[in-house]
């Protein structure tokens, strides 16, 4: 006859076999895959707009000043 010990670790299964079960476990993965795969499509767009606003907003500034003030 088994005791109450040997029933509460039967029911209940091991850590080694719950991370098993955690590892096999793929629910959830494609949308973590598409959070960094958006995540990093908007890095590259902060680093392109960065780049490029700093250059533009020279542009920008050079030629209002020739507008504004044609003669020198």
């Amino acid at each position: 006859m088994a005791t109450s010990d040997d029933e509460s670790t039967a029911s209940k299964p091991s850590l080694l076999a719950r991370l098993r079960a955690l590892r096999s476990d793929v629910r959830g993965a494609q949308m973590v895959e598409y959070t960094v795969i958006i995540g990093g499509v908007a890095m590259a767009c902060m680093v392109v707009f960065v780049t490029l606003g700093v250059a533009i907003a020279q542009s920008f500034a050079f030629n209002r000043s020739s507008l504004f003030y044609p003669y020198p």
